[in-house]
């Protein structure tokens, strides 16, 4: 899987506030310049898009374990055939 920003564990989701201010997405570590030009680049492609890596990412934990499932899911694939 892509070191992608939102499978990062310092990635903070924004939200959209109808009585207020939005919150934009943000970085945790404060890289917000580096996530803003990040999705200038990559927010418009699909997951199995080749994406630009950030240095500073690491995986959640729920992408760790959507890595073993589908590692695990094509290794039956292939004994099955």
């Amino acid at each position: 899987m892509s070191k992608i920003c939102p499978d990062c564990q310092h990635y903070v989701i924004g939200s959209i506030n109808p009585f207020g201010a939005d919150t934009p997405r943000s970085c945790a570590l404060g890289h917000n310049d580096e996530l803003n030009k990040w999705w200038a680049d990559n927010g418009h492609k699909h997951r199995g898009d080749e994406h630009t890596e950030m240095e500073c990412f690491e995986k959640t934990e729920f992408a760790r374990l959507s890595d073993k499932l589908l590692d695990s899911l094509d290794k039956l694939a292939t004994a099955l055939k």
